[in-house]
């Protein structure tokens, strides 16, 4: 319980939500858990409806952060899973320039997880600039869908499940 200034208790104040986008990302990680999945990915702009990055760069959108901070937690919790980032781009400009900002922006998603305080070892990157698309280049929303950041998740070794239970995962502590 909390006082005010004269020792007077008062409410507590109701926790803000969770943005949807966060809680897409922490259903589709808890969904493979529970699954029992060995590998699974996810689509980081399908889920969190934007594109992680500012236009034409490998910065991310101060937006996804709190996404990414739930892939972080996972990954912190849970010993024996690593991740591939994969970064995707459309066919728009160069295939020299998007291939090569297609491995920036993958770094960049590394760069953020370890920062958060993942291990790196448990952390790699690929970019493959516009040499796999999902939907088609001629349309703007074909495109977009193009323009992906894909977290390839493997769970390692013999452990069948995380240490990390489905009911756990992405409680606030």
């Amino acid at each position: 319980a909390l006082l005010d200034e004269i020792g007077e208790q008062v409410e507590e104040p109701e926790p803000e939500p969770e943005p949807e986008p966060v809680k897409e990302i922490k259903q589709a990680i808890q969904e493979a858990v529970k699954e029992e999945k060995k590998e699974f990915t996810i689509d980081f702009e399908k889920l969190a409806k934007q594109s992680l990055f500012e236009f034409n760069s490998d910065k991310i959108a101060e937006d996804n952060h709190a996404g990414l901070d739930v892939v972080a937690d996972f990954l912190k919790e849970t010993p024996n899973v690593s991740v591939k980032i994969e970064g995707h781009t459309d066919n728009v400009g160069s295939k020299e320039y998007n291939q090569k900002l297609s491995e920036r922006r993958a770094k960049s998603v590394a760069n953020y997880l370890i920062d958060k305080g993942v291990d790196s070892s448990k952390v790699t990157t690929e970019g493959f600039g516009f040499s796999k698309p999902i939907a088609d280049n001629k349309t703007a929303e074909g495109r977009a869908k193009n323009r992906r950041t894909e977290i390839k998740f493997t769970i390692n070794g013999e452990e069948q499940e995380p240490v990390v239970q489905q009911e756990e995962f992405g409680k606030t502590k």
